[in-house]
């Protein structure tokens, strides 16, 4: 991803709206900058049309329609990953 070459590294994925309301927020109290990239996995893409054209939502978990990326600056990782650790 782009992130990566401006010094961005991923720091944890969720698919969970909870956890990625949790994670903001210690990463906000920690003071630690981010990124957050959300997906919307039931949406097509300009290579391939959605999943929904052919099936549905039949059988889909609602729960795993959003998945959440946050990336951090490199040199604030282990911070980053202590807030998580500490905030849970």
């Amino acid at each position: 991803m782009l992130l990566e070459l401006f010094g961005w590294t991923e720091l944890i994925i969720t698919f969970s709206f909870e956890e990625q309301v949790r994670i903001r927020s210690a990463l906000a109290d920690h003071g630690i900058p981010y990124k957050l990239k959300t997906v919307n996995r039931a949406s097509p893409s300009p290579f391939a049309p959605s999943r929904r054209a052919y099936t549905g939502s039949l059988g889909e978990k609602q729960s795993l329609s959003y998945e959440y990326l946050f990336y951090v600056k490199e040199q604030d990782l282990d911070a980053a990953r202590g807030a998580l650790h500490t905030g849970r």
